[in-house]
């Protein structure tokens, strides 16, 4: 997101970090979050006034452990980071938890956590068809809670359709499919992609 030219100053109530999310992710316009490893560059991504900032898995590994970001990591060692930006700024954080840690069950621990928004990115990967399930399962009971947000990345099409409330498809940055799951199809959301492949080979060929 641009940074913001809002006034720093209201008289209205503070709102939580995941409400300001919420509002960030209906606005027209792409939201751009820059990456921040953690709390010096933090401060420097508000005093730029950027809105939210993305913890990265990748960018704690480096700077921390001067590791690359291959899953050496740990849990705790991320939950230090983690409360240490929120404690140095006020922005919403969107906290990459890495692998998961673990198996199904230490997926669904991260997943059921007590931030407001869960960003779920491919949460059945690698996962065989029993611990799928499980996940599923959790994502499930946590929408009829309804005390959290969740966005998952997904390219199981019968999962996004099981899964979730609403899709979105985003092909070269532009959104080119956003309606509620109960409009559409697996057939829908394959044929957008296959003519996406068949106008790519046409380009090609000139």
């Amino acid at each position: 997101m641009r940074p913001s030219d809002r006034s720093k100053t209201s008289s209205a109530p503070a709102r939580s970090p995941g409400a300001r999310l919420r509002d960030l992710f209906t606005t027209d316009y792409g939201l751009l979050l820059p990456g921040v490893p953690n709390a010096l560059t933090a401060l420097i991504a508000q005093d730029l006034g950027f809105d939210a900032v993305y913890l990265t898995g990748a960018g704690l590994t480096n700077t921390y452990l001067g590791l690359p970001d291959i899953g050496l990591i740990s849990l705790p060692e991320i939950v230090a980071n983690t409360a240490a930006v929120a404690d140095a700024v006020d922005l919403p954080l969107v906290v990459d938890a890495d692998t998961g840690f673990g198996n199904a069950i230490a997926v669904a621990r991260t997943v059921n956590s007590e931030a407001d928004i869960l960003l779920l990115d491919e949460p059945l990967a690698a996962m065989g068809a029993k611990e799928g399930s499980m996940i599923l399962d959790l994502v499930a009971r946590l929408k009829q809670e309804a005390r959290v947000s969740i966005i998952m990345i997904l390219h199981n099409y019968v999962h996004v359709l099981e899964a979730c409330d609403r899709v979105s498809m985003i092909q070269d940055g532009v959104i080119a499919l956003d309606k509620p799951t109960s409009e559409t199809s697996v057939d829908e959301l394959t044929e957008i992609v296959v003519n996406e492949y068949r106008r790519a080979r046409a380009a090609a060929r000139g």
